[in-house]
């Protein structure tokens, strides 16, 4: 807790005065020493900030931060270091430096020295206090005065632990204590498959606070030991309103990764980290399959597709651009086909063309196309051609057509055409013959089919015919059933049929004939 001096209006100018003597504010390399011992007091020594100022608000009056002041005193001996060790205490801090490869006149090595000064039995109790105090204000200038009082142990002790502890309070907590940096919260935009398709990986991480300057995201290998590169890990450095980053997967190998984000204040030399998060590489050049359009591209709007890599898996999202009169001219409609027909006519299909204003109707007539209807309406998915010849063979196109901005027609390429026809007359069903577990039936020829169809049954229910046999040679007008059952009475039917693009189009049924099979 606070000592009393403090409350005493003599102390308080004293310190004033003091103040002015030794100001604060110090030259760019004794600003770099103060940040960087307190770096080393609260992550070395693992002290809180205000632990901390408070031994920044000695040292500052021991060696003003310069780690490599020595002083010869009344006495003949060497006082050295930032906490002016002096006599035998500077002689153990070369010999502990000597011994473990520091630079006794560097801050590393004084610091490593006053961490094991710390943890022995002499000063253990100063360490332990140190550790105790609260991060405040009070426990600041509580810090600095037992710092004063028990470790440096100057003359006139009492009197210039309180002006430390004073300063340690006012000048150092503010700078160093009242910070604002909180551990930022760093994720990956995909956890799952954070390398995407564009080989960037892109990392992204909340607010460290205030008083943040900058932030350092670093990304290490694993090795062949199982453990994290630091040593030789890739590091950014973004300003303080960065809080995502996409890195370049060009500059990575396949493999496995940890990354984390530390917050850092320059004038305090304050950092926090972030958690760590990690990832692999797997592949270094996506292939693309799978490709899937999530929405199509209009003439006005752009469109979405989701593309796959086939090696590691990464999806991502890439715009399809607007459609232009260009992509309409390349385009043509699909899914064509023949859905009905009858007697005179036919009825063919397709799937609408986006963009398209209407459709042009093609028959291939002595081999030239000839149109022979407009449909002028884009949403159209049908015309019925009629007016047809029975029995005739059609083969058939669609072409979309596009108005642009001078009302000139444009009009889509063409898909392969179709083939569709009109109903055919069907044979005159002559005769059905009983023989040995057979019959033999006979019918007439049909001018223009592709073949002809018998169908039977073992009643006379239309439901019950099914499709025996075919016969491909439009001049054989004969067929011989065979392997029928002794006594069974057999019922015939035969049909004509057309060869389509969709199928066939086929002939009514002839009357039935029936035969008992012998």
């Amino acid at each position: 807790m606070k000592k009393a001096l403090t409350k005493v209006l003599l102390t308080a100018i004293t310190l004033v005065i003091f103040a002015a003597i030794i100001p604060l504010s110090a030259s760019a390399s004794t600003s770099n020493n103060k940040t960087e011992v307190y770096k080393q007091l609260t992550t070395k020594l693992n002290l809180n900030s205000a632990a901390a100022c408070g031994i920044m608000a000695n040292i500052e009056r021991e060696s003003d931060f310069n780690p490599k002041l020595i002083v010869n005193d009344s006495n003949g001996r060497q006082s050295g270091g930032l906490c002016q060790w002096n006599g035998g205490r500077f002689a153990n801090l070369k010999n502990y430096c000597s011994k473990n490869g520091y630079d006794y006149l560097s801050i590393d090595g004084q610091m490593a020295y006053l961490l094991y000064e710390l943890k022995s039995s002499s000063y253990g109790y100063i360490y332990d206090y140190l550790k105790g105090v609260s991060n405040d204000a009070d426990g600041a200038y509580d810090a600095a005065w037992y710092w004063c009082y028990y470790f440096e142990i100057p003359s006139n002790r009492a009197t210039k632990a309180d002006e430390r502890g004073y300063n340690a309070e006012k000048y150092y907590w503010p700078v160093y204590g009242e910070v604002d940096l909180k551990a930022p919260s760093l994720s990956l935009q995909n956890k799952k498959n954070p390398y995407d398709i564009d080989h960037t990986i892109s990392f992204k991480w909340s607010d460290g606070g205030d008083d943040v300057t900058h932030y350092y995201l670093y990304v290490a290998a694993k090795n062949s030991n199982g453990k994290y590169d630091w040593n030789n890990a890739k590091v950014g450095k973004y300003s303080a309103s960065t809080t995502a980053k996409k890195v370049a997967g060009s500059t990575l190998n396949k493999g496995d990764y940890a990354a984390y984000v530390k917050a850092y204040d320059s004038k305090s030399g304050k950092t926090v980290k972030s958690n760590f998060t990690e990832f692999s590489v797997k592949c270094l050049s996506h292939q693309y399959q799978n490709t899937k359009v999530i929405k199509k591209a209009t003439y006005d709007a752009t469109g979405t597709m989701q593309v796959t890599c086939k090696q590691c898996g990464a999806k991502s999202t890439k715009d399809i651009p607007v459609l232009t009169m260009d992509d309409f001219r390349k385009s043509a409609v699909s899914n064509m086909k023949i859905a009905s027909y009858n007697d005179t006519k036919i009825k063919l299909t397709w799937s609408p063309l986006a963009g398209a204003d209407g459709y042009q109707i093609y028959e291939r007539v002595n081999s030239k196309w000839v149109r022979l209807a407009t449909v002028k309406d884009g949403s159209a998915a049908a015309y019925i051609i009629s007016q047809l010849t029975p029995g005739t063979k059609h083969t058939l196109n669609v072409r979309a057509f596009r108005y642009d901005e001078n009302g000139k027609t444009v009009t889509a390429s063409v898909n392969a055409s179709v083939i569709g026809a009109t109903r055919p007359a069907a044979p005159t069903f002559k005769s059905a013959v009983a023989g040995t577990k057979s019959a033999k039936l006979t019918w007439t020829k049909v001018k223009g089919v592709d073949g002809y169809a018998i169908y039977m049954a073992t009643g006379k229910n239309s439901d019950d015919f099914k499709l025996v046999a075919t016969v491909k040679d439009v001049n054989t007008l004969t067929y011989t059933v065979k392997n029928l059952q002794k006594g069974q009475m057999y019922y015939f039917s035969v049909k004509s049929y057309i060869k389509t693009s969709s199928g066939f189009a086929v002939s009514k049924a002839t009357p039935v004939k029936y035969i008992v099979a012998k």
